[in-house]
Order: C-alpha cells, then sequence, then structure tokens
C-alpha cells in the first residue's frame, strides 16, 4: 500500500477468524484485538486518505467445513449442520474485523450472502459431486450441473472446468458493491451462458447486495 491508496480491500482466509484465534494461532478467548488493531494502525499511518472495504468470503462446502478452525464443528451432527454452524462464526467474524479495520461498520463485500442466496434459493450446487479430469487436472466440474465451486473445498468456478457460474457472480457481486450500480443493469454477458442464465445470476448479485446490514461503497451509482 502507499500513502496515494484510494480503497483498500481486506478478507480473511477461511481458515483464520478473529473472534476464535490470535495471531499466534492460539484461542482468543479473551477478546483481545491486537491484530485487528495492529492493521488498522498500519494501514492509516501509511495509507491515510485511503477508504477501507473488507470481503466477506464465502463459507465452503459441507464436507470442508467439518475440518475450519481445527475441527470446531466435528460434533454438529453432519457436514450440513457443520456448515450451517460455520456459517454465523464466519459472519460474526467479519462483523467484528470491519467494526475495527472497515471505514465503516459493516463496510463489507456480500460474496458471502450471493453464494448462499445462489444455493438456498436458486438451487447452484456447491460442486458437482462426482471428480472428473480436465487436462489432467482433477476437477468437480461438470457442466450440466449449476456449480460454484470447481472442487470438493471452495474454489469458484471459471472458464477453464466449464461455465464459470462461481467467478462471474462473484464478479457481478463486486460490481454492485463498489459502484452501487444494480447489476441486473450491467450490460456485462459471457459467452458461456445464455441470456436467461446472465440474468439470473445478475439478479442474485444485485439481492447479495440488498442484504440488511450492508454498507455499501457506491463510487458512481446508487443502489
Amino acid at each position: 500500500i502507499s500513502k496515494e491508496s484510494d480503497y483498500l480491500k481486506l478478507n480473511m482466509v477461511i481458515y483464520y477468524n478473529p473472534l476464535l484465534i490470535n495471531s499466534n494461532g492460539e484461542s482468543k478467548a479473551d477478546g483481545t484485538k491486537v491484530v485487528e488493531v495492529a492493521i488498522k494502525n498500519y494501514i492509516e499511518e501509511n495509507a491515510p486518505t485511503a477508504k477501507r472495504v473488507m470481503h466477506m468470503t464465502w463459507v465452503p462446502c459441507p464436507e470442508e467445513a467439518v475440518k475450519m478452525y481445527g475441527g470446531m464443528f466435528e460434533d454438529a451432527g453432519t457436514p450440513d449442520a457443520a456448515r450451517e454452524a460455520a456459517l454465523e462464526t464466519v459472519k460474526a467474524g467479519y462483523e467484528y474485523a470491519s467494526s475495527i479495520i472497515a471505514s465503516e461498520d459493516n463496510m463489507m463485500i456480500p460474496t458471502y450472502y450471493a453464494i448462499e442466496i445462489a444455493h438456498n434459493k436458486y438451487g447452484y450446487e456447491f460442486h458437482s459431486g462426482d471428480p472428473t479430469e480436465k487436462d489432467g487436472v482433477p476437477t468437480y466440474m461438470n457442466p450440466e450441473v449449476k456449480s460454484l465451486f470447481r472442487d470438493e473445498t471452495c474454489h469458484l468456478t471459471y472458464e477453464s472446468f466449464g461455465k464459470p457460474y462461481g467467478r462471474v457472480l462473484a464478479a457481478l457481486t463486486w460490481f454492485e458493491y463498489l459502484t452501487g450500480i444494480n447489476a441486473e443493469e450491467s450490460k456485462y454477458t459471457n459467452d458461456a451462458f445464455t441470456d436467461e442464465e446472465m440474468k439470473e445470476l445478475k439478479k442474485i448479485a444485485h439481492e447479495a447486495n440488498q442484504t440488511a446490514g450492508i454498507t455499501p461503497l457506491k463510487l458512481w451509482g446508487q443502489n
């Protein structure tokens, strides 16, 4: 970063949660804010005029969610139940981090919500189920399935492995958050998708940006 930076995007890796873990990887039961405050102070010193935005990353598929935070959710009963528990923990972690680091509370790019809306409301799968190979690379992509992830963890689908539902949805979510322009009004198209598929992805991205509690950036437009 530099003193000329206008905007900074920050996000947590999916296996770190500021509510649970300190900089040494140990339990943070006392609720100290040393790491988060240090990050904020560093940015304010080195990029004092930059607006700080958190990228609210998504939760992996159920089988991977069981492993999060050292197996914290193993006792949930099922992988689906583990993922539900992880959703609440990740959400709380981002809200906590944004309250310290972001320029405003809940100033978060809502990709987390876009993935959940796509899966829960529009029937997108996390991955296509059975692994295959593409040019010698193992993948869970199947062009017949609306897959958000290209593998059995959390990596978003992209063109090299079929229809890039995951990455295009994330890009549209970012577009609306950063500009304030309704994603449904975007002229962006992708040859991998039909007009109806593009329309649906834009609709999901817009719905994610309308999530209650999200503070928009709105560089140019208005939601």
